[in-house]
């Protein structure tokens, strides 16, 4: 499965980007680009993708997770790390938008104003029980993305 995710998630890079060429229609004047690079180092598909665009000069990262894998607890928060700071913290226990069907839910978060780039580290996290405050990471993958003014 490591390889049919790997082109999935190509795909959905791929028409990320092309659908946020034209995002400066939206009354910004930032176009944003990313692509994403699933890490096969894990067992479970939490993950489903993830890009940044532009809204209201705002870069908005977009995440999808597998609404399945959230429902049985497989994840519990998605955290964004920058190389090693930690970017922020997406709790799943939030709704999300639902997309494809029910399938997956999208949840999105605000990273600041255009011009904004980066290499993100996305992780999808299950909490070891109650007490701890030291989750086990899940699923991950890396997102690059480009967000300029023009």
């Amino acid at each position: 499965m490591p390889s049919s995710r790997r082109r999935l998630l190509g795909t959905l890079a791929a028409v990320g980007t092309a659908g946020l060429a034209g995002c400066s229609a939206l009354g910004s004047d930032a176009n944003c680009t990313s692509t994403v690079t699933a890490n096969d180092d894990t067992d479970v598909d939490v993950l489903r993708g993830a890009t940044v665009s532009d809204a209201d000069e705002t870069v908005i990262l977009a995440v999808r997770v597998d609404a399945s894998a959230v429902e049985d607890g497989a994840a519990d928060l998605v955290t964004v790390y920058d190389y090693t700071r930690k970017e922020t913290t997406i709790p799943l226990a939030d709704a999300g938008e639902p997309a494809d069907d029910g399938a997956v839910r999208v949840y999105r978060t605000a990273l600041g104003e255009p011009p904004r780039h980066g290499r993100y580290q996305v992780v999808a996290l299950r909490s070891r029980d109650s007490a701890s405050f030291a989750p086990d990471p899940v699923d991950r993958l890396t997102l690059d993305f480009h967000c300029t003014t023009n």
